[in-house]
């Protein structure tokens, strides 16, 4: 979707520092061009099933000098609309349904990495050294966290569109499942909060909620889950196992 992609692409446009190289530059620069088409495209189609999105977009940029780069260009979805102007309430309804899905994949998609991140954690302690293969390792954790926060990203984002959405449509039942993502929340199952002990601990309520268990257990037949798998095999790769006394890092 085009918001996922905007996000993704500002992601991406910040991870580039001063030492990024001209074929990631020139990656980038591919990306934006592709993005702002297909934008160009929403665009002209937008203006035949929402009118009045074109003199809001309009409005907008007679009103706000900011930059309007492909990453920053606002869509006004149904959800950024709210009440400002009319707006079909089966297209309110489409998109409170694919926010609800994306909301429920951007939390499949932590649990999904935080497991990778407890796996890589638990192989490294186990089998790795080496300062080779420990700084190989430690660069897979980096994008593993990297992979977590833009999904809770995605999932506040996808969150702030359903409580935009509910006025509108007059649908609230989604709180329950759905609750605010706070930054104690997004940890594995294994983890501890200040004070707990192993006897007394709490799991987050993104384990507890439903689906979490089956998500868990069959999360090789998911794109999720054969990305955890292929991070952890990468991590293998890169940081082969060594067995004392049978080897040595140079």
């Amino acid at each position: 979707m085009k918001w996922y992609c905007r996000r993704r692409l500002r992601v991406d446009n910040q991870s580039l520092g001063i030492h990024s190289t001209d074929i990631q530059e020139e990656k980038l620069v591919q990306r934006c061009s592709t993005l702002q088409h297909r934008i160009d495209v929403w665009v002209k189609i937008q203006e035949l099933y929402m009118p009045n999105a074109a003199a809001l977009r309009l409005k907008f940029r007679t009103t706000n000098t900011m930059d309007m780069s492909p990453g920053l260009f606002k869509l006004w979805m149904p959800s950024q609309i709210g009440r400002t102007a009319p707006c079909d309430i089966s297209l309110q309804k489409i998109e409170w349904k694919l926010r609800y899905a994306q909301a429920h994949d951007a939390l499949r998609s932590v649990r999904s990495n935080l497991r990778a991140q407890t796996a890589v954690l638990k192989y490294k302690d186990r089998h790795l050294r080496g300062q080779g293969a420990n700084t190989r390792a430690r660069n897979t954790l980096k994008s593993i966290e990297v992979r977590i926060e833009a999904a809770a990203t995605r999932y506040e984002a996808a969150r702030q569109a359903l409580l935009n959405l509910e006025p509108l449509i007059g649908e609230n039942s989604w709180h329950v499942s759905l609750r605010v993502l706070d930054r104690s929340d997004i940890r594995s199952m294994s983890d501890l909060l200040w004070g707990e002990t192993e006897g007394r601990k709490k799991l987050s309520w993104i384990w507890n909620m439903h689906g979490a268990v089956a998500d868990s257990t069959d999360q090789d037949s998911s794109i999720e889950g054969m990305s955890t798998i292929s991070i952890f095999i990468h991590c293998r790769r890169e940081c082969p196992l060594i067995h004392c006394g049978d080897r040595h890092e140079n």
